[in-house]
């Protein structure tokens, strides 16, 4: 334990002496900025509908809704200037014949605003007619993703763990095996089961961190049980892929272009966990697949539920794995 204390201190310094810490924070940095300026905003904007000053009573139940925000000018020509100044998104105005009202808008927004010229006259159908008219509800089961970042944040994280557990470790490792700094270690008491512990304990709080820092940043919750075990699985899943690659590589150039197929077919699960196939059930032995479904428990803050408990333990053993086959083989064989 003290020999793996060591190695973890010198894990410390060589991340703090080079590029990987840059790495660790640029990616929440990054996931933060687009959270921030294309998510959020996407989600919390308001269509912005001009008015001429005292707006027609019959448009009044529809511009008090939570979606438009209205602008009332003193005449129609200032609300033409506001919308060409793109101050505003539309203008809507009685014609001179009667109950006919025209919306204008911008020909570059003209799809957004057909949909939203659609909903308005649905709107007035069922405001003012005089007859009751059949109305559908919506009603989904299981829980409802509110937004779009829901969707998105369990995919940008899998990224950290892929980036920093997978593509940045294994280069690390087949440069210290390159440079014959993994030599010099394993001529010292420490043993190779040092330098795995070390590898994976340093790489799985990383990880951890990086995912939390970025949860903090862009102010998402979730439930904390799902996001540290599922992160720390994934972590010490990718981090065993890792040494497996970096130490049985001959050359660096070599493991840095398995860990990208691996990092593509990493990828494959986030493409295929909608659609219905007669071998779906296979891809629960991917990591990857186990890892997203963890991951949007833990965004959508779910309860704890026994059904997590396979995906944890698939996870588990690959981890195992992978470390197992790899030991043997560097025992029988360790030429560095």
């Amino acid at each position: 334990m003290r020999r793996s204390l060591v190695l973890l201190q010198k894990e410390l310094l060589d991340f703090l002496s080079g590029k990987a810490w840059i790495i660790a924070l640029l990616l929440p940095l990054f996931i933060t900025f687009l959270f921030t300026m294309v998510y959020r905003e996407s989600e919390q904007q308001q269509f912005r509908i001009g008015t001429v000053k005292n707006p027609d009573p019959i448009l009044k139940p529809l511009l008090i809704a939570s979606d438009f925000e209205t602008v009332q000018y003193p005449n129609l020509k200032n609300a033409q200037e506001a919308l060409e100044k793109d101050e505003i998104d539309g203008v809507i105005y009685r014609q001179k014949s009667l109950n006919r009202y025209t919306f204008m808008a911008k020909g570059s927004n003209m799809a957004q605003s057909a949909t939203i010229v659609t909903a308005l006259n649905a709107a007035l159908i069922r405001i003012y007619s005089k007859e009751s008219i059949p109305h559908i509800e919506l009603k989904t089961t299981g829980p409802a993703v509110q937004n779009i970042s829901s969707l998105a944040l369990p995919l940008w994280l899998i990224q950290i763990i892929l980036t920093t557990c997978l593509l940045q470790s294994t280069a690390t490792i087949a440069e210290e095996k390159a440079k014959h700094t993994l030599h010099a270690i394993l001529v010292s008491p420490a043993k190779l089961s040092d330098y795995f512990t070390a590898k994976i304990l340093w790489n799985t709080m990383i990880g951890l961190a990086s995912v939390l820092l970025t949860t903090w940043l862009t102010r998402s919750y979730y439930n904390p049980v799902y996001l540290i075990s599922f992160t720390a699985l994934g972590c010490l899943v990718y981090t065993s892929a890792a040494l497996f690659i970096g130490l049985l590589s001959p050359q660096p150039l070599l493991a840095r272009t398995f860990s990208t197929v691996l990092y593509l077919i990493s990828a494959l699960p986030l493409m295929l966990k909608n659609t219905r196939l007669a071998w779906g059930n296979l891809l629960n032995f991917l990591p990857t697949f186990s890892l997203i479904q963890g991951l949007e428990r833990a965004v959508l803050q779910q309860p704890w539920q026994v059904s997590s408990l396979p995906l944890l333990a698939i996870m588990a053993a690959e981890t195992v794995l992978l470390l197992t086959i790899l030991s043997a083989i560097l025992k029988k064989n360790i030429d560095f």
